[in-house]
């Protein structure tokens, strides 16, 4: 039911929008500006995902995210836009619209295009078979199946999903890192036990 309302009713809703203020039709945009363009977007997407993702993990905002985390045991791809409205629209949706607003105007169907592939990435990082082939092939700056496999049986790591490897790039600035850490303790201790 969750997945039928976040994909039929809130998406379509907020694709018209987006669409309707930020994009102008392809014709205007070379090939290489189109690329430029959903690259820019799945990593503003990714961003913006990790944010919200990792403060939904602490103790004042963990209700928005509580429902997905009954997936822990039996992780499928369904599971994967298995969450509240809330979190769809803040850690799925608005990211785009930041996108949107910030890169504007952007190609007709780009946010199309990333949205297509950040949805099917979603699915795959939530694929129990492809854990131990994703730790293998996947790259150092992806988000793996083992990778989120690994946040869903002990919440307090590996935030980032479905794409840009978040948690691994604040690795390499250790003052950002500690940054963040400082950012998101704000919003109270993070969530280290199963959500039952």
């Amino acid at each position: 039911l969750y997945n039928v309302v976040n994909h039929c009713m809130l998406a379509p809703i907020v694709y018209a929008v987006g669409v309707r203020l930020f994009a102008s039709p392809s014709i205007q945009f070379t090939p290489a500006e189109r690329v430029l363009h959903y690259a820019s977007c799945v990593a503003i997407h990714s961003a913006g995902y990790y944010c919200t993702h990792r403060a939904m993990h602490t103790k004042t905002l963990y209700w928005a995210h509580k429902y997905h985390h009954r997936f822990n045991v039996h992780i499928c791809p369904i599971a994967a836009s298995a969450v509240t409205q809330v979190e769809y629209m803040f850690a799925y949706l608005i990211p785009f619209i930041i996108a949107g607003v910030l890169m504007q105007p952007v190609p007709m169907e780009t946010i199309a295009v990333a949205g297509l592939a950040i949805g099917h990435i979603n699915n795959l990082i939530h694929t129990p078979w492809l854990e131990s082939l994703s730790h293998r092939v996947v790259p150092w700056i992806g988000v793996s199946t083992a990778d989120h496999f690994d946040h869903h049986r002990k919440l307090t790591t590996n935030y980032a999903a479905p794409t840009i490897n978040v948690d691994r790039l604040l690795k390499l600035a250790p003052p950002l890192e500690r940054a963040a850490s400082r950012l998101f303790a704000a919003f109270g201790k993070p969530v280290a036990c199963s959500s039952k």
